[in-house]
Formats: C-alpha cells, sequence, structure tokens
C-alpha cells in the first residue's frame, strides 16, 4: 500500500473552498471516508485509492488504521488528510509517505513538517501532476 499525505491548512469560517476537492475530481476512482468524531470506518464497494478525509479528527486513529490494515480489500494507495500533520502516528505505524502534499500552509510551516527525504508538494497542480505520474489522474 502507497501513502499519499495531504495537510490541507483551511479558514476557520463555517463554509473553506477545500483544494482537496479540486485534487480529487482528477483521481480516476476512489473512495472517501469520513474520519471526523469517528473510531471506525464503513467499507462498502472500496476502490483502490482510500481517502481517509481529517483523519487527525479521528475519535481513534489508530482503530482507523488497524482496521483500514486488517481489511481484506485490496488498497492500493492511501490518501490521508488531516489539517496538521500526524508524523508521529505515521511514522510509528510504519507509514512512510511517498509525498506530501500541503496545501495553505506558510513556508516556515512547510519546512517543519517533513525531514528532506520527503518530497513536498505545495500546489494542486503540483498534487495533480504528482497523481497522473504515479497513473491515479486521468
Amino acid at each position: 500500500m502507497k501513502v499519499f499525505h495531504i495537510t490541507e491548512y483551511t479558514s476557520s469560517g463555517p463554509v473553506a473552498d477545500r483544494a482537496l476537492y479540486t485534487l480529487l475530481e482528477t483521481v480516476t476512482s476512489f473512495s472517501l471516508c469520513e474520519c471526523r468524531g469517528r473510531e471506525h470506518v464503513m467499507f462498502s464497494g472500496i476502490h483502490p485509492v482510500l481517502v481517509l478525509d481529517h483523519f487527525d479528527q479521528a475519535l481513534n486513529p489508530l482503530a482507523i488504521m488497524n482496521q483500514v490494515r486488517a481489511s481484506e480489500i485490496n488498497i492500493e494507495w492511501l490518501m490521508i488528510v488531516d489539517n496538521s500533520p500526524q508524523l508521529d502516528f505515521l511514522e510509528q505505524q510504519g507509514l512512510r509517505p511517498l509525498c506530501h502534499l500541503v496545501l495553505g500552509a506558510d513556508s516556515k510551516q512547510r519546512q517543519s513538517i517533513y525531514p528532506a527525504q520527503t518530497r513536498i508538494i505545495t500546489t494542486v497542480s503540483g498534487g495533480v501532476s504528482f497523481l497522473k505520474q504515479h497513473q491515479l489522474a486521468a
């Protein structure tokens, strides 16, 4: 399973335009599971690309990750979407993202996110290019 980490710093207003949606519009097919306020997610008709949205706001991210790993579903790509990077959690789970798409952050926030060996992309178009390169986007 390949991991693509997306951190989206959004405004705190009631309706924020999410760059994530623009990115996901280019993906050929995917399943999106809302994690906010949940201990588990529902799997039905899951595509090889699984998006765990608001992962950092889950009641129990570890339980959700264990659920994903224990499933018999063939998940080729796991996209973890959060509003604050969960570096320790991902590393503790042995997950090393191939790329980290950081949207809406200033340069200081971006520099402190991942060590130099992780590729950081800061634009939706860069994220789309990465997805196309890995044949996830049309």
